[in-house]
């Protein structure tokens, strides 16, 4: 083999192995596996990782939240618990209406929920895909609908998880979890009639 074909080859070996090495790199921080976080807890159907924004944080979770783009500050800043199903344990999915009901009143200084899509960005021209305290007042209680046309929009979004944001969370919020009244979400109809 020529000199020329000999740089060739290792050029295009190293590119291939660049891409390929991207390629694990994304679709490996897409979804994190419940198995594979160390600090998981559970409240109901919300789910968070106590490790996130901390130097606890394995190298896949920091991969995912920077895929994800969230804003990793340490637990005593903010919580972040996800969900992907309805209170049935359905999967949440464009198609059908929800009514999320809650306390307004969940142990931190201010919250957040945040819509995202199936690729989990915020979901193209879907209106409203975020709600804050803010909305809600002084009530003590808190109804929104979640549809394509609700108070938080799915539209566009296919298979999508809902995000709550916990900022300045109460110190019980990190040591008793169990004693958050998260929001519940329940289906009340779908598209295609199930």
């Amino acid at each position: 083999m020529s000199k020329f074909g000999r740089i060739l080859l290792y050029a295009i070996l190293i590119i291939l192995g660049l891409l390929i090495g991207a390629y694990t790199a994304w679709t490996g921080s897409a979804k994190i596996p419940s198995a594979e976080v160390g600090q998981r807890v559970f409240v109901g159907e919300w789910t968070a990782d106590y490790s996130i924004g901390t130097s606890a944080t394995d190298p896949k979770t920091r991969a995912m939240v920077a895929r994800r783009g969230l804003l990793a500050l340490p637990r005593s800043e903010a919580v972040y618990f996800t969900r992907t199903t309805d209170s049935d344990g359905q999967a949440l999915r464009e198609g059908c209406a929800y009514a999320m009901t809650g306390s307004t009143q969940m142990g931190s200084l201010w919250w957040s929920v945040t819509l995202y899509d199936q690729d989990d960005f915020l979901p193209r021209d879907a209106g409203n895909y975020s709600i804050t305290v803010d909305q809600f007042e002084a009530a003590k209680d808190f109804s929104v609908s979640i549809s394509k046309n609700g108070d938080l929009s799915t539209r566009n979004s296919g298979a999508f998880d809902l995000t709550l944001r916990l900022y300045k969370p109460s110190d019980w919020v990190i040591s008793e979890p169990a004693r958050l009244a998260l929001p519940a979400v329940k289906r009340l109809t779908c598209e295609d009639g199930s």
